[in-house]
């Protein structure tokens, strides 16, 4: 089962509701979290915490129900 859009920067997971929430989510201080968007990979994150990219994800929310037809490539808003 797919728990949430992430994005995943080498080693770092940011996960949150929608993948543009992650992208703009700000510290204390007001700055941008993620700054190095050149090598961000877009994917989700599985009830077992684990990262997986947007077409597995999308096997994953068909075969669990999630959604109702087959996607080669999951969106953020597709499991709202």
């Amino acid at each position: 089962m797919i728990k949430s859009a992430a994005i995943r920067i080498k080693d770092k997971i940011y996960i949150g509701v929608e993948h543009y929430n992650i992208l703009t989510r700000r510290d204390e201080d007001g700055k941008l979290i993620i700054t190095d968007t050149d090598n961000l990979e877009y994917g989700f994150v599985t009830n077992k915490d684990i990262f997986v990219g947007r077409e597995e994800a999308g096997k994953i929310a068909y075969e669990c129900g999630q959604i109702k037809e087959k996607t080669n490539s999951l969106q953020s808003k597709d499991i709202l």
